[in-house]
Formats: C-alpha cells, sequence, structure tokens
C-alpha cells in the first residue's frame, strides 16, 4: 500500500478543483505537498530504494483518452502515479535516458523512435533509480506499483521494454474520427497560448515536432498544425497504433482501453483493468461527469471539406485499419 500521510494529502483537493482553484492549489502545493517531496527526496539519501516491479506504461495517441483513464488509476492504492512531477514525465526520461521527447516541458523539437539497442547499461541504471526515487518522493512503497502515461512512448517502446523487461503496458484509444477531430482543435488552442506549431514528418516511425516560435524550420504546411490537412491528423493515429501492434507483443501484459468504453461504463472497464494488471479490485474515485457524446462532436468540429478528406482517407486504408487489434477501429463517418 502507498505510505499513509502523503495519500490524504496529495488527494486532499479533488483534480477537478485545481484549475478553479488554482491560487488555493498553488499555496497548498508550495506550503504543504512540496515541503514534504523535498523531506522525501533528503531521506533517501538514507535507505534503500524499493525494486520497480512490473512498472505499468499506458500509450495511445494525444487526445486519444489517456490522461482521463490515468487520472483513475493514480488513486488506486496500490500504484503510484506522479503527479507533482511533470505529469507525463517527458522531461524525467529526456534527462535520465538522454533522449529526446518534443513537448512544451522539454523544449525540445523532435521526437524520434528508439530501439532496443539504444539502451546503455548507463541508461538502465539512470532511469531505473531515478524513477524508483521519483515514486518515493511522490508517496510509493516496495509494495507499489510505477505508473507512467505517455502518449510519447509509442514509438520507443523497444526501448521502454529493454529497461523494463517486466513492465505492463495499457493502450488507450479512441476512434479515428473523433480522435482527428479533438486532436486538430487542440493544436489549435495550444498555438493561440503558446505560439508552438505542431509538424508530422514524412520519415519512419517519428512522432509530433514542435516548431517553436521564430523557428527556421523548413516544414511543409500540409503537415503542420494548426492550418494542416487532416489526413495528416489520420496518418498519425494510423501509425501509432501500426506502430504499437508491431512492438506490444514483446510485453507480457498488454491490455486494449476504448475511450468509448469507458465514457460509457467507466466501472467495468477499471474493473477489467485490475484483473488484466493483477490489481486488487478497490473501489477508489472514478468520474462522474463523462460524456459518450463527445464522440459525436467531430461534425462540429470538422468542415465539410475536411470530412471528406478523412473518409477518402479511411477508405484507402479500411483494411489495416480495421485489423487492428489495440485500436478503437469504429468508423463514425
Amino acid at each position: 500500500m502507498k505510505e499513509s500521510v502523503f495519500v490524504p494529502l496529495k488527494e486532499a483537493i479533488p483534480r477537478q478543483y485545481k484549475s478553479k482553484y488554482k491560487r488555493q492549489y498553488d499555496q497548498f502545493r508550495r506550503f504543504v505537498a512540496e515541503p514534504l517531496i523535498r523531506f522525501r527526496r533528503f531521506s533517501l539519501n538514507f535507505r534503500e530504494l524499493p525494486p520497480l516491479v512490473n512498472p505499468i506504461f499506458m500509450v495511445g495517441t494525444a487526445k486519444g483518452g489517456t490522461t482521463l483513464l490515468a487520472n483513475c488509476m493514480g488513486h488506486h492504492p496500490n500504484i503510484c502515479h506522479p503527479t507533482y512531477a511533470h505529469f507525463e514525465l517527458s522531461p524525467e526520461w529526456c534527462k535520465l535516458a538522454d533522449i529526446d521527447i518534443a513537448a512544451l516541458a522539454t523544449h525540445k523539437q523532435n521526437c524520434p523512435p528508439l530501439r532496443a539497442e539504444d539502451v546503455t547499461d548507463t541508461i538502465r541504471q539512470n532511469v531505473r533509480e531515478g524513477f524508483a526515487r521519483l515514486m518515493v518522493e511522490e508517496g510509493g512503497s516496495k509494495n507499489t506499483r510505477f505508473f507512467n502515461k505517455s502518449p510519447h512512448l509509442w514509438n520507443k517502446l523497444p526501448f521502454v521494454h529493454s529497461i523494463f523487461p517486466d513492465a505492463h503496458l495499457l493502450v488507450s484509444s479512441r476512434d479515428i474520427v473523433s480522435s482527428v477531430a479533438s486532436l486538430k482543435e487542440t493544436w489549435a488552442k495550444q498555438h493561440k497560448l503558446t505560439g508552438v506549431k505542431y509538424y508530422f514528418p514524412i520519415d519512419g516511425k517519428h512522432c509530433w515536432s514542435s516548431i517553436w516560435p521564430n523557428s527556421s524550420a523548413q516544414i511543409e504546411p500540409e503537415r503542420t498544425f494548426p492550418g494542416g490537412e487532416v489526413s495528416v491528423l489520420a496518418e498519425y493515429w494510423l501509425r501509432v497504433y501500426t506502430t504499437i501492434e508491431e512492438n506490444a507483443p514483446q510485453f507480457d501484459v498488454v491490455f486494449p482501453v476504448h475511450s468509448r468504453d469507458f465514457a460509457e461504463n467507466p466501472g467495468l472497464v477499471v474493473s477489467q483493468v485490475h484483473k488484466a494488471l493483477n490489481l486488487p479490485d478497490v473501489d477508489y474515485s472514478l468520474p462522474t461527469r463523462l460524456k459518450p457524446s463527445k464522440n459525436q462532436r467531430w461534425r462540429e468540429m470538422l468542415t465539410q471539406q475536411e470530412q471528406e478528406s478523412l473518409k477518402a482517407f479511411i477508405e484507402a486504408n479500411y483494411n489495416q485499419i480495421t485489423s487492428l487489434k489495440y485500436a478503437d477501429t469504429t468508423v463514425a463517418l
């Protein structure tokens, strides 16, 4: 079980209130949570780090339902899902493994694929020890499963498996149409807030590149968002789940979760996840306001021309899409 003192402090402010009461939450972090984390960090100099046994990694596309499920899983008493560190641990991965992940928190531009051969003994030791320290800092113990959700790891699964050969894998997905519409909207919002654009490379299994303001990078406008072709967003969805399909069999446990099913019956889906991951099936906080209808909003979010472009992509790749094992292959168009 998680160590007793930290959990009620960590969850004293429900996640849904953190944005509404940002000032109060920031004070809670500054005067309560962060001093406790600093104390735990100091105490690690005098104690042995717990082993990371069967850590859980969750992958999928951006806007593929990973965040909502991760929030729920983080309440399980046998799981440590870091929330006071960077939510997806992208800066931690970059620092500990010396890799590139393109994200706002890392200020990196590229997100290339990684192989098992890219792991050295030093990288393996640094990542395992670094995540063990992080788990203890955030209230975990030797009986806790480390949990990391990251849409950036889909093209790095051989790398992850080489570091954590006993890891379990969750694959979260939304259907291709609603996923494309939601990601188009998200990239537009992010650009408005930060000025960053997002470019999807043609080559290989690369993930999104971040194009920072004043960048001189030469990029194709049709593959750059906001403003790009929606068929490129569909190409991203297909690349992600095709790559996961190729690499997931390395893991002893792989369990797919469809966002549509989770929205309709979160209790059932979470219970199935517990069983697949060999976790005790305990009751804990589940979302009370899930909207299955959100997967139908694509009609409002995509223009008629974009819908036709997306339909053409799906028709051209229909057999490949519907043959995927770990993705929601529902086609709403």
